[in-house]
């Protein structure tokens, strides 16, 4: 599905550090077929933008700005999201399996029933995130903020949560099989998880 918001993104993307030239020309794929897999789409500014359903596993976008952007059931498999502005974004229904999102902004995000199978967080800012039904089974959650989040009915099985911030967080429901949560910040989080 093509993006409804490209035609005015398109004259003024914002790029980070990068020659406009370095993604061009995957942004214009973007628009054209409303799907960039593999695309170097660093640094590049979609605020807001409705990408519901696009195809962008294995897509760089490192420092990429999608705040508030609507990448509802994407397909982000194995994407590079470093250090990425995902604030208050839905990916609700993403498949992030395997996605790197190492220091990325996804505070108040919607990641409701994602797939984050495998996925490296590390450091990432999840706070007040809703990751109701997300699949987390072996993601790296080491040292993230995910304090005052929705995490109830999660699947955490094998998941790394060392130094990670549970505070307030609703845990009602989550599967922590498998996780080491002694090295965990869980004061005042809602427990009740099936097994701990």
């Amino acid at each position: 599905m093509m993006c409804k918001t490209f035609s005015a993104l398109l004259g003024s993307f914002m790029l980070v550090g990068l020659p406009a030239s370095a993604v061009a020309s995957d942004i214009w794929t973007l628009y054209q077929s409303g799907n960039c897999p593999q695309c170097d789409l660093r640094g590049v500014g979609l605020y807001g933008a409705l990408l519901w359903r696009v195809d962008l596993h294995g897509a760089d976008l490192s420092r990429a700005e999608l705040d508030q952007a609507d990448l509802y059931r994407a397909n982000l498999i194995s994407a590079k999201l470093v250090e990425a502005e995902l604030y208050q974004a839905n990916l609700s229904e993403a498949d992030l399996t395997q996605a790197d999102l190492t220091g990325a902004e996804l505070s108040g995000a919607r990641l409701t029933r994602a797939d984050l199978t495998d996925a490296v967080l590390l450091g990432a800012a999840l706070r007040s995130a809703q990751l109701d039904g997300a699949i987390l089974r072996g993601a790296d959650l080491r040292g993230a903020d995910l304090s005052e989040s929705n995490l109830r009915g999660a699947d955490l099985t094998d998941a790394r949560l060392d130094g990670a911030d549970l505070t307030a967080t609703d845990l009602t429901g989550a599967d922590l099989t498998g996780v080491d949560i002694s090295k965990v910040d869980l004061e005042g989080a809602i427990r009740g998880a099936l097994t701990e």
